[in-house]
């Protein structure tokens, strides 16, 4: 295994290959027989302790101390060990292996050892572990009850959590979400709204239009438009007074930044439910980052991808998991891009959680894609790393941690 890697031209980090080789062997003594459905795992484990090291690719070194000016954070919701080494077998020239910085990130929630993606994403947010099924509220916060309307007050005791997205925009940097699904979805909302419960669409996407961000791509319309708002208030009409919108593939892609808010709704609800879809993650992410880079100050920027978590729910085939995690890992490369031409820029991609228990077993001299749940788990998800105080970012952590280091840094600016 070592003469492969160093062949490769892999530069093996001790700390990490030790750890990932004495789970492995734990489980190995624990279960002979399973243990070789670890294996894709352990590749894995070597793939992470290895990442950036790889001869030609790493980038320019950074220090602890270096200028953080923008951040960029790509979420795989999802998305697991697993889907990464899946991945790596069907394309091993990853965009992630362009960032030196790996960690393993434990995801539980404040309610329970399992995350839902609210959860998870505020941790990222705010750097509290919260209670499933909330957004950006204190963990002590009641969860409102499914069944409750959209306008109904919150419960008793719940106040909203300060997010180094709000932080960023009053010191006057710009702000971008970016997301396949509907804007007013758990893990986009995190960052521009706040609820005690996530599924209080109208009330997010009030929230989300009085945040005013300087970048909004993603679906959901159908909360932001008077004929589907149980108000029938029309939030799209407000927002684009000032804002661009835009509301096709077409006109994205012919996108020229200025200095309006750019807004795209480009589906009524989640934008895996058209097909084709109308605009890919990479795409959305190069529009938005010519919007950002126009603020002198700086700017934080959310990109995600629901497919992921979508296509792991459903527990399809290894090849459309694959291919969900491959194009995020292209975008994933558009930012890694603008980054390379732009000083100052931290880079981190991560998932918020894993779903379906995703492995890759023997099956004679190949293997084969198996679940265990169609829902999520408690596994621990990679983070990669890249620019400026990446380094901070490396090791095994907190998702919390990692919404406490992201809300030290802005609070510096």
């Amino acid at each position: 295994m070592w003469a492969v890697l160093a062949f490769r031209g892999f530069q093996i980090r001790p700390v990490q290959a030790t750890v990932a080789l004495s789970l492995y062997l734990s489980a190995r003594r624990r279960n002979p027989m399973r243990s070789r459905t670890l294996a894709p795992f352990l590749g894995l484990a070597f793939l992470v302790a290895s990442c950036g090291s790889q001869v030609g690719r790493a980038g320019p070194a950074q220090t602890a101390e270096a200028e953080v000016r923008n951040i960029i954070l790509l979420l795989a919701d999802g998305a697991g060990t697993g889907l990464w080494t899946a991945a790596e077998y069907a394309q091993e020239d990853l965009a992630v292996k362009r960032m030196p910085q790996v960690a393993l990130v434990d995801t539980r929630s404040g309610s329970h050892k399992v995350t839902d993606s609210a959860a998870g994403a505020t941790a990222y947010s705010t750097g509290r572990r919260v209670s499933n099924r909330t957004i950006a509220v204190a963990p002590e916060c009641p969860v409102a009850q499914s069944g409750d309307s959209p306008t109904s007050q919150w419960p008793a005791g719940c106040r909203p959590l300060e997010t180094w997205f709000a932080i960023a925009r009053d010191a006057g940097r710009a702000t971008g979400v970016v997301t396949t699904t509907y804007v007013v979805d758990a893990s986009p909302a995190a960052f521009v709204a706040h609820s005690p419960s996530r599924y209080w669409y109208e009330q997010i996407a009030d929230s989300i239009a009085s945040f005013e961000p300087d970048v909004l791509l993603g679906g959901g319309r159908q909360y932001f438009e008077s004929e589907t708002r149980e108000d029938g208030r029309d939030l799209l009409e407000e927002m684009c007074t000032s804002a661009r919108c835009i509301f096709t593939g077409e006109d994205l892609r012919a996108y020229e930044p200025d200095d309006r808010p750019l807004v795209g709704l480009f589906a009524p609800a989640d934008m895996d439910d058209a097909e084709p879809r109308v605009i890919g993650l990479p795409g959305m992410v190069e529009a938005a980052l010519g919007r950002l880079e126009r603020d002198p100050e700086g700017f934080v920027a959310f990109f995600e991808t629901e497919s992921t978590d979508n296509s792991t729910h459903a527990n399809a085939p290894l090849e459309r998991v694959t291919a969900e995690i491959l194009e995020f890992d292209r975008a994933v490369g558009v930012a890694l891009d603008f980054a390379g031409r732009t000083p100052g820029t931290l880079v981190i991609a991560v998932g918020d959680h894993e779903t379906g228990g995703l492995s890759l077993a023997e099956a004679g001299t190949d293997f084969e894609l198996r679940y265990t749940t169609g829902g999520h788990t408690a596994a621990m998800v990679p983070l990669f790393a890249s620019g400026p105080q990446a380094e901070r970012f490396a090791g095994m952590l907190d998702n919390d941690q990692v919404g406490q280091m992201l809300l030290e840094i802005v609070r510096g600016w």
